[in-house]
This record gives C-alpha cells, structure tokens and sequence, in this order.
C-alpha cells in the first residue's frame, strides 16, 4: 500500500518517527491514519508528503515498481 512505501522510505532515513512529516502541514492524525491505517489522502498531501521524502508519486501509488 501506499502507507507502506512511505514507511519503508522512513525506515530507510532511518527514522522511525514520522514527526519531521509536519513540515508538510498536514495533521499527524491524517498522517498516522494513512500510515498506519491505509486511510486514503489527497493528491496534494500525498506529493507533499512524497517531495519531502524524495519519493515519486507513481512509485508510492503503485504504478512503479522502484523508485528511482
């Protein structure tokens, strides 16, 4: 899921607390929804949230199968 691609990309930041995501301005519990609920978000939080980590929206959506 897309919630799961995120972790993995914090993981591999090597931290395991999402909380530099409120940069995003988003809520931590719309966050925490989508991370560890599979809650769906919008497009524009989900780039947010992807050009903060330097992830790419069709590798997080599924349609990639790496992100390069």
């Amino acid at each position: 899921s897309a919630g799961e691609r995120v972790m993995e990309r914090i993981w591999e930041l090597d931290d395991t607390s999402p909380d530099y995501l409120d940069k995003t301005g988003i809520s931590r519990s719309t966050i925490y929804a989508f991370l560890y609920n599979g809650t769906d978000l919008s497009s524009m939080r989900l780039a947010k949230i992807c050009s903060l980590l330097g992830l790419s929206m069709d590798y997080v959506m599924g349609l990639k199968q790496e992100d390069n």
